[in-house]
């Protein structure tokens, strides 16, 4: 009986460390661009029923169950997608989204990848770049009266300047 205790006392003690883990990193990445939140959720171990319980009988309500618990695992760690505040930075290239919805980036291999992070740059040919990778800014480019053409493929959005 102590060792069950004592086992389930420690998978708490593991569990909830992984959980400050995660209220940790959030913290740390508060002022990261673009950065989502994540979100510990905890699963019960195996529990053990002592009494299975009785339901309501004879005008007399049910006895409830008696169950003991073997502990608690990481059940898993999920990304919180929700809005996050909008601020003016003053660069011209620091863009958001409102809402739900990712920028498209196109990779060096030409594989598409999302971002949430706005804070882009142009490079020396003018494309719209993600300066930690340099990854190309996708979309669709307006034309000359400033209308988008929904019809065509997105493309690398350029600055023509």
């Amino acid at each position: 009986m102590t060792i069950r205790s004592i086992f389930t006392g420690l998978t708490g003690l593991n569990t909830i460390d992984k959980g400050l883990g995660v209220i940790s990193n959030n913290i740390a990445n508060v002022n990261t661009i673009g950065f989502r939140a994540g979100r510990a959720t905890f699963d019960d171990l195996f529990v053990t029923t002592l009494f299975g319980g009785v339901g309501p009988q004879g005008g007399r309500g049910g006895i409830n169950p008696r169950q003991i618990g073997s502990g608690v695992s990481l059940g898993s760690i999920d990304t919180v997608f929700s809005q996050g505040n909008l601020q003016t930075t003053g660069r011209l290239l620091d863009l958001a989204i409102q809402g739900d919805g990712f920028f498209v980036l196109q990779s060096s291999d030409l594989q598409q990848v999302l971002t949430r992070a706005g804070n882009f740059s142009l490079d020396s040919d003018g494309f719209i770049i993600d300066p930690g990778n340099g990854f190309r800014l996708q979309g669709r480019q307006a034309n000359a009266v400033g209308q988008i053409d929904n019809t065509i493929p997105i493309d690398d959005l350029r600055i023509d300047f």
